[in-house]
């Protein structure tokens, strides 16, 4: 028995919500089920959502005059996107956002920061993904 706490920022509030369970814990050594029961739908929300935070940490990084910096952070995004979208069978709207999420390094340090037109797009677009999420479902509890 385990006890899971999760904190997290309510993206209509901005307040800060948590949640507290028992839960029981079962460990596989085989690879193949833990893969199998993996859920994919969460594990995707949860590489856009925080691809897009640290978008917006980009912008103030780039607003900042740290352009390096957001550059490396939207790279990571991207890279971090890749990671998951491989373990979600290569899932094309991931893998998409990873490549936006290096052209918009690859313009940040370009032009050594966000233009206006861009820095109004990644905020657009961070804006977008972390307040329109999809509803996934409570993984079904298997029979024991």
């Amino acid at each position: 028995m385990a006890e899971i706490s999760v904190e997290y920022a309510d993206p209509y509030t901005n307040v800060t919500q948590g949640e507290s369970r028992q839960v029981s814990v079962a460990y596989a050594e085989d690879q193949r089920l833990v893969d199998e029961r993996v859920n994919k739908q969460v594990l995707k929300e949860v590489a856009l959502t925080r691809t897009s935070e640290m978008k917006r940490e980009a912008v103030v990084l780039a607003d900042r005059g740290d352009a390096a910096g957001a550059a490396a952070l939207v790279r990571k995004g991207a890279f971090e996107l890749e990671k998951a979208a491989e373990q979600c069978d290569k899932d094309k709207e991931m893998l998409e956002e990873a490549k936006a999420c290096a052209a918009i390094s690859a313009d940040i340090t370009a032009n050594d920061g966000l233009t206006k037109f861009q820095r109004k797009r990644v905020v657009n677009e961070a804006y977008t993904q972390t307040i329109q999420q999809s509803f996934v479902p409570e993984a079904k509890q298997e029979a024991k």
